[in-house]
Order: C-alpha cells, then sequence, then structure tokens
C-alpha cells in the first residue's frame, strides 16, 4: 500500500513510527534517486536524492560509508541547492566521528570560481574526515586579470602565464588519495587548482584526461611524499623538458604515456627504485610496436633496483602481416639494439603484457623478445600475457 503514495504522504510516515518508517524508508528513498548499497557499504546520490539527506540521517541505514558518490545537476542553480543539501548532512554528521565516508567522488562541478571548487572540496574533506577524493567533470570561470593590486595584501603569489595571482591556500590534512578525471581547463587553471592544495598526508596523485605538466611538477615540489603517480588516457597539453628537478624519495608507482615517464624520472635527482612501472601506449600519438619498445626499454634504463612492469602495447595493425619468421628477425635485431645497455636495466619481478584483441599475432613479437631468448639479460621469474578485450582481461 505504502508504494502507492505519494512522495509527500511517504515523507509524513517516516515521523509516525518505527516500525512504519522502517518499512517506508526504501520506497521513499528509491524515488528520490538515494541509492544505498548494504553489499558495497556505499551510497549513491543524483537528481532529488540530496532532498531525501535528511531522512537517511534518520533513519537506521545511517552508518558510516565505504564510499559516497554524487552526480551534481548540469543546471548550475540547481546544483548549487543539492550541494546545499549536502553541506547541510554533512554539518549533522556526529562530531566524533572518525572518517565518516572512506572515499567520496563528486563528478558534474560546475563552478564559477576556483574558490567554490575548493570551497567544497575543503568541506567535504574537513566534515567527513575522508581519506580518499575524487573529482570528476569539473569546470569553473578563469581567475580574471586583475586591474590592480592593494599593497596591503600580504597573501603569497605564484606567476601565471607572465602575470601574478594571489593564491589562497586549501588544507586538505586527512586526504591519501586525490583522484581528478575529465577536466576541462587550461594551462592556467590548472595551475590555479592545484598550486592551491596543500594535502600534508597525499600518498596518490591520479589524473584522467588533459592535464598540465607544469602545474603537476609544480605541485610534486610541494609533495615529495607522494608515493604513486598515475596518469591514466591522460595528455599533458604543455609538454616540455623537464621544468624542475624533483625530490621524491617515497615514490613506488608510476604510471603514464612513456614521454611522461620519463619525463618524471629524468627530473629525478637520484635513480628511483620503483616497485611497479606501468607504461600504456598513447592512442592519440602515431606509434609502431618496435617504436614503442625502444621507448620502453628506455623508460626502464631510468630505473634501478627491481620493478614490477606492466606495458599496454599499441594497436599497430602493421605488425599483423608479420610471419613468426619476420617476428623473431625483428627481435633478434631489438635484442642486439638492447643488450648494450642491458646491465642498466633493472630486475624485472612480474612482467604483465596488455594487447588490444586486434592484435593477437603480435603476441609472437613479444614471445621472442622476452621469452625464449639468450641474448637478452632480462631475469623475469614470473611472465604473462594479458588479452584486452574491451573492459575484459583474459590469459593467454
Amino acid at each position: 500500500m505504502a508504494s502507492h503514495l505519494g512522495d509527500e504522504d511517504l515523507y509524513t510516515l517516516t515521523y509516525v513510527s518505527h516500525r512504519i518508517a522502517s518499512i517506508v524508508f526504501p520506497i521513499y528513498f528509491a524515488r528520490k534517486e538515494l541509492l544505498l548499497s548494504s553489499h558495497t557499504n556505499s551510497l549513491s546520490l543524483c537528481g532529488e536524492g540530496f532532498k531525501a539527506l535528511d531522512v537517511w540521517r534518520r533513519s537506521p541505514t545511517f552508518l558510516p560509508l565505504r564510499r559516497l558518490a554524487c552526480s551534481f545537476s548540469f543546471d548550475t542553480k540547481l546544483a548549487c541547492t543539492q550541494i546545499q543539501y549536502l553541506k547541510r548532512c554533512f554539518d549533522s554528521l556526529p562530531p566524533d566521528s572518525r572518517t565518516f565516508v572512506r572515499s567520496v567522488c563528486l563528478t558534474h562541478i560546475m563552478a564559477n570560481s576556483l574558490d567554490e571548487v575548493l570551497a567544497l572540496l575543503q568541506g567535504t574533506v574537513l566534515l567527513t574526515s575522508c581519506l580518499h577524493v575524487t573529482l570528476s567533470y569539473v569546470t569553473f570561470a578563469e581567475t580574471p586579470r586583475p586591474a590592480s593590486v592593494s599593497h596591503a595584501s600580504r597573501r603569497p603569489r605564484i606567476r601565471v602565464n607572465g602575470r601574478k595571482r594571489t593564491v589562497v591556500t586549501t588544507y586538505l590534512d586527512s586526504l591519501e588519495l586525490l583522484r581528478l578525471t575529465g577536466f576541462d581547463l587550461s594551462s592556467s587553471q590548472w595551475h590555479e587548482l592545484l598550486s592551491s592544495l596543500s594535502i600534508p598526508k597525499l600518498d596518490s596523485l591520479e589524473i584522467w584526461g588533459s592535464s598540465s605538466m607544469i602545474a603537476i611538477f609544480h605541485f610534486l615540489l610541494q609533495h615529495s611524499h607522494v608515493g604513486e603517480l598515475r596518469f591514466i588516457c591522460c595528455s599533458w597539453n604543455d609538454a616540455s623538458s623537464s621544468p624542475y628537478w624533483l625530490k621524491l624519495p617515497f615514490l613506488r608507482t608510476l604510471q603514464g604515456y612513456p614521454y611522461q615517464i620519463r619525463s618524471i624520472l629524468r627530473s629525478l635527482r637520484s635513480t628511483p627504485v620503483l616497485r611497479d612501472l606501468v607504461i600504456a601506449s598513447d592512442s592519440t600519438a602515431v606509434s609502431q610496436n618496435d617504436h614503442f619498445i625502444d621507448e620502453v626499454a628506455a623508460c626502464l634504463a631510468l630505473c634501478g633496483g627491481s620493478v614490477s612492469l606492466e606495458v599496454e602495447v599499441p594497436n599497430d595493425q602493421s605488425m599483423a602481416g608479420l610471419t613468426i619468421a619476420d617476428a623473431r628477425a625483428l627481435a633478434a635485431r631489438k635484442l642486439d639494439s638492447l643488450k648494450l645497455d642491458s646491465d642498466r636495466l633493472p630486475f624485472i619481478e612480474i612482467l604483465r603484457i596488455k594487447f588490444p584483441a586486434e592484435m593477437l599475432d603480435a603476441i609472437f613479437l613479444v614471445r621472442s623478445l622476452f621469452v625464449n631468448n639468450s641474448v637478452l639479460n632480462f631475469n623475469i621469474p614470473f611472465f604473462r600475457f594479458v588479452v584486452n578485450f574491451g573492459w575484459r582481461y583474459f590469459l593467454t
């Protein structure tokens, strides 16, 4: 019977008794697109789900979450209202609650200014004590050039595109992982965003989509304690030679395109000892597998110690016509060229290779390169091929 009632009647019934409310809560949440999962201990919000947060606050399901995912409206005015509902819920959290939400994902943030983005980010981290934050599809207006600057201002300034800008630092004390995906920002906006953040416990930085190399390097200068750097399907719109010398003594995981891997490793004052190295082919660049192997070797030559290596092979259709004999001949030439530098390559503990589904024939080439050879002094105790069919991976 409750399922036939209107939203206002359902809302009223949540106040009648605990027994009736326990029946009404799931129906009301489903109507309002507030999706709770006991299996994953997560909460997903979109549409009118934000209005139902006060009801969830009173329900028996109001418990610490592993993950909170919020997708805001594309309508700016409605999105501002949704954010207010979210802040009101955060403000009501128990003051002694420690990490009420472990991971927060905020999607579709269309702000009038960077200050609005930073206020939302800081409020989220401060009120939930979350450890992981993902910001997706964020836009904000670029800061206009000021006509004049007050001499009374004592805030620190940085130079962006030849002009100085006041920086107001946003401190995120509890945060350990920051993931930024699908940002539509210019290089100067990336500078504004990253230079405004101070994250003393940050262990992992992950960026998807286009970004700014110079802004990232400037950020890493202030966050030398980072242990994981992942640039996933990420292009640098201002890539150049390394603009700074970096000191990243705790770096253990590095992922990106070859030019990104080399830029990071060449900027370090000492040879890093990585635990995991993931080298992906750039789908937007014209690349060939034999050239890609050279790039992988160049990246490895900048590493020390032992490393687990994962390689995503480019989809080069010109390799499909190779016979096994051709592949072995090409492999021999590659091995001869790499032999001279083999003593500078790190010990490879695990080698994992991802192939596009269209390139099954290329497996013969890589087998020739890394398995049945006595030319290259690779010590690979564990080796496996992975064929990539969309989002699924099959061992071969």
